[in-house]
């Protein structure tokens, strides 16, 4: 029985010793270089851009309500499903964890800079930490549900850095997007149209969307819901400015009375940010699975999104995106358009 021990545990040893050999083989660094080699890797990344980077950060969006143009809405239910949207901040790393921050984080807060700090470190993925109080700080808390720390998920095919909040994996519930700013480009213009944009659209009277094809119509929005949330009396038409976001309403079933109100109403829904383009809107106004319009360039006093298919080479993959960010892109006649219509009333019409 001693003698069958032995052999047990010797062959269970020499196992081992084979297994480790060949982990060396195939990893030559223990885990905690390979750890470092990755945060090491990514502050060189960070560090690397002269103009720094867009950050676009949505903290608490609305997952992936409103996007049925089919799916008539509870009107008594939807004010406290409404979600939020983004804020559009310039970054500035530096080797010795310092950074250099600024945002379109309330009106006039633009031009403000911040010195900050950061940290990186491992938590399962690389984790970018930001360790002293800035304008990310004031988004803690319950209203937006921001946070400090984020999990680094790669490189998307615009070349951006994403990143996803370590608190939750359900999709469609945070966005922190990276993204280079190009080396002659005028980072205090982008930042003041930014800001721009988004109070361009805020402005709006009556901001209606109208999705179409050729001559052909898909959603066309024509009634503005008025309604309370969250103790603020407030209006599409004042497009919920302290939660930027975006809900566009239209009748499916009219009144069964004259100047009644409608029988039933569907609707369109996004958080959104002021870019440097014009806005971007996460998770996006998605008409359907495929026609997703999230980013829209500023033209007059429209915003304009039309979608062109492109081929991801690496990843083998065909999207639709926003012409204006790809206008190498095969023209597929979808747009759709942002506009302000001062005579819409609270009824139907």
């Amino acid at each position: 029985m001693r003698h069958s021990l032995s052999l047990t545990f010797a062959l269970g040893v020499s196992i081992l010793l084979g297994a480790c050999s060949r982990d060396n083989k195939i990893f030559p660094t223990t885990p905690t270089e390979r750890s470092l080699a990755r945060q090491d890797s990514l502050r060189e990344v960070l560090i690397s851009a002269p103009q720094g980077w867009e950050a676009l950060y949505f903290p608490k969006t609305d997952s992936l309500l409103f996007t049925n143009p089919k799916e008539e809405i509870d009107q008594h239910k939807f004010p406290n499903q409404l979600g939020y949207g983004g804020f559009y901040y310039q970054m500035t790393f530096h080797r010795d964890g310092t950074l250099d921050l600024q945002g379109d984080y309330t009106d006039g807060s633009a031009k403000a800079v911040q010195r900050s700090t950061y940290e990186l470190g491992q938590a399962g993925y690389t984790r970018l930490s930001f360790t002293t109080g800035s304008y990310l700080t004031q988004l803690i808390g319950e209203r937006y549900e921001g946070e400090l720390d984020f999990l680094f998920r790669g490189t998307d095919a615009d070349g951006q850095l994403v990143f996803e909040s370590p608190r939750t994996t359900e999709p469609a519930r945070s966005y922190f997007v990276l993204r280079r700013v190009a080396k002659d480009a005028d980072r205090s213009a982008r930042l003041s149209r930014a800001e721009e944009h988004r109070r361009a659209f805020e402005q709006m009277r009556n901001p209606q969307i109208w999705i179409y094809q050729g001559g052909r119509t898909l959603f066309l929005s024509n009634y503005i819901m008025k309604y309370s949330t969250r103790n603020e009396l407030t209006s599409y038409g004042r497009n919920l400015v302290s939660q930027r976001y975006a809900l566009f309403t239209a009748v499916s079933r009219k009144a069964l009375i004259p100047d009644g109100p409608p029988q039933g109403i569907v609707g369109l829904g996004s958080g959104y940010v002021g870019t440097p383009e014009g806005l971007t809107f996460l998770t996006g106004i998605r008409y359907n699975s495929k026609y997703v319009f999230s980013d829209f360039e500023r033209r007059g006093d429209r915003f304009f999104a039309e979608l062109v298919e492109v081929y991801d080479a690496p990843y083998r993959t065909r999207r639709l995106v926003s012409r204006h960010l790809h206008p190498e892109g095969q023209e597929t006649g979808i747009i759709a358009e942002l506009y302000d219509d001062p005579n819409a009333t609270h009824n139907y019409y």
